[in-house]
């Protein structure tokens, strides 16, 4: 009897310490699920890096498609290839008919000023937009200008180029004083002229690939941003601001995924907007407002317009400019204007994400590049 009474207390003291042990392990469960103290994360964007060499105004930055290199080009006659990492100059590119020096910047001629510049997909050839309607292209590893696309005559102070993804075609805005706007859509390889869009624009002030290829946007200088089959030469649809409202789109850029197309409006009532666009749909997603900006004249020529999406999908900024020295970054999801920054001296002209997306870099009137990246802070 007293042998089966000890049996039996052994069994219920065990049961007991699972019993206790499976309680415990259920308020740690709990307590494991419960919300933690909160910890803020600040994220902001620093300037980390100035490349300082061009001795006039910096028109355009590019990245090159592996993200160690920079391409600008700057009304000093030059464009510039940069090592990320060290800040070095590796190539000066300039055409060899220039015989002005760059420092004699009151006897430039328009042939010689570049206001943009974009890398081939395969980091092999860079395409440079003058100011005189052509485009040059350069051969990276020998500094050789390959051919002059010869481009409409005439001033074209604004000249975005912009090669498809698959490298086959770029894609040149015009808009010469006094002729009609359009764009220019060349083979690089042969120097063939395969279609000319003439839409509504009278300059057109950027010119940007939808990430598949199969569409091309195109804006500036009217209420409209213009989608457009590179292929055929067909205007596919007209994304369009209400007239009466005073606004002309200054640029566009589509989302990584293709999804949203974004354009800047400003009005000459100092009244700058962001519109976000699904461009499959044409609905018409979210309006963001930007700050006030200087605002335009009839046949303004001023280029002092970005916009950016950040690559990363984890990311998901936007960038802009909008004619003076500040940079917007947004989560465009919510609308948010998330930071401002403000370190450039002169209007900035033009913007790039890196494509890993981590870094941005920008330049403009003070002839400074600028490279950005996340500082992160927790309280």
């Amino acid at each position: 009897m007293y042998r089966n009474r000890l049996i039996w207390l052994m069994i219920a003291s065990f049961a007991t310490i699972l019993s206790l042990t499976a309680c415990s392990t259920r308020i740690d469960q709990k307590v494991e699920s419960l919300p933690r103290p909160s910890t803020t994360v600040n994220v902001e964007w620093v300037n980390t890096t100035t490349l300082e060499g061009h001795i006039h105004v910096v028109n355009s930055v590019a990245w090159s498609p592996d993200g160690t290199k920079l391409a600008s080009a700057s009304d000093d006659s030059t464009v510039r290839v940069w090592d990320v990492n060290s800040g070095s100059i590796l190539a000066t590119l300039k055409d060899p008919s220039d015989i002005f020096s760059s420092d004699r910047f009151s006897s430039r001629l328009l042939a010689y000023e570049f206001s943009s510049v974009a890398w081939s997909p395969d980091g092999k050839i860079i395409a440079s937009g003058c100011k005189d309607g052509t485009t040059k292209i350069w051969d990276l590893q020998t500094g050789e200008l390959l051919q002059v696309l010869p481009g409409q005559k005439g001033v074209s102070i604004l000249h975005p180029v912009a090669w498809s993804p698959n490298g086959k075609i770029i894609a040149s805005g015009i808009g010469s004083i006094p002729s009609k706007g359009g764009v220019e859509l060349w083979n690089p390889h042969t120097g063939e002229l395969l279609h000319i869009l003439e839409g509504q624009a009278s300059f057109n002030y950027w010119v940007a690939w939808s990430p598949n290829g199969k569409q091309l946007a195109s804006a500036g200088g009217s209420p409209a941003v213009e989608l457009w089959d590179p292929h055929t030469g067909k205007l596919l649809k007209t994304l369009m601001e209400n007239p009466s409202d005073g606004y002309l789109v200054r640029t566009v850029a589509w989302s990584p995924d293709g999804k949203i197309l974004a354009a800047i409006f400003v009005s000459g009532g100092n009244r700058s907007i962001i519109r976000l666009w699904n461009p499959h749909t044409e609905e018409l997603l979210k309006t963001l407002k930007a700050h006030k900006n200087r605002g335009y004249s009839a046949g303004t020529t001023s280029r002092d317009y970005s916009l950016a999406w950040n690559p990363n999908p984890n990311e998901g900024w936007l960038a802009n400019t909008i004619n003076d020295n500040k940079i917007q970054l947004w989560d465009p999801h919510t609308g948010k204007l998330m930071q401002t920054l403000t370190e450039h001296t002169g209007n900035v002209k033009s913007i790039a994400w890196s494509p890993d997306g981590k870094t941005l870099v920008s330049a403009g009137d003070d002839k400074t590049i600028r490279l950005w990246k996340q500082s992160v802070t927790r309280d």
